[in-house]
């Protein structure tokens, strides 16, 4: 993967509309179509069975862009979501973990999943938006992606640092062990925020 790949795979995004029969209508506002869009053609572009990690999926709906679309079918892709709240979206090839995305355990269960299939190809991290716990979740699970996956934290905006605590979103993406070069932000890719991403 690389940023020239990155590109194009937005473009596909932004020229494509989700079929209304899709469940994933039903979880999202049709103000992200293109956020969620771009994750159902990353899933598209690769060309092998993969694992892809959401950390904070709510609802499940990144899963249901990727999943319910039958284009994409022949690739045998699984999603694991993540979240502290009950996430009401099943599918057949989505794994639900309801819990702390920092829980040992919760880490431990992912990796599994992840070893079975060659790493993660693709992590989105979408949870606390808080300093400490996002680079928690970086130590637990970027050495589970494979070469040539990516990275996709949400959300790199000043709004996400709270008065009391020294440091936020900035710093945690400034942060990574990620050289300069094989990092970017996106400002059109989220309706209102900064989407960061990094190619590992």
């Amino acid at each position: 993967m690389n940023f020239e790949k990155i590109e194009a795979i937005i473009s596909e995004a932004k020229a494509d509309v989700i079929p209304r029969h899709l469940r994933a209508r039903q979880l999202a506002g049709d103000g992200l179509n293109q956020y969620y869009n771009f994750f159902r053609h990353l899933a598209m572009s690769e060309n092998r069975p993969g694992v892809i990690l959401e950390i904070g999926c709510y609802r499940g709906t990144t899963a249901a862009h990727i999943l319910d679309s039958s284009t994409i079918g022949f690739h045998d892709h699984i999603v694991i979501g993540i979240d502290v709240n009950p996430i009401p979206y099943s599918h057949s090839s989505f794994i639900a973990l309801q819990g702390d995305s920092c829980d040992p355990k919760i880490a431990a269960c992912v990796k599994s999943i992840a070893d079975e299939m060659g790493g993660l190809f693709a992590v989105f991290q979408d949870s606390s938006h808080h300093y400490a716990p996002s680079v928690k979740e970086w130590e637990l699970y970027s050495p589970m992606v494979r070469p040539g996956g990516i990275w996709v934290s949400d959300d790199i905006t000043p709004a996400f640092r709270l008065p009391e605590e020294p440091k936020g979103m900035i710093d945690y993406w400034a942060e990574i062990s990620v050289s300069q070069e094989r990092k970017c932000l996106y400002n059109h890719l989220h309706h209102g925020s900064t989407v960061g991403i990094a190619l590992l």
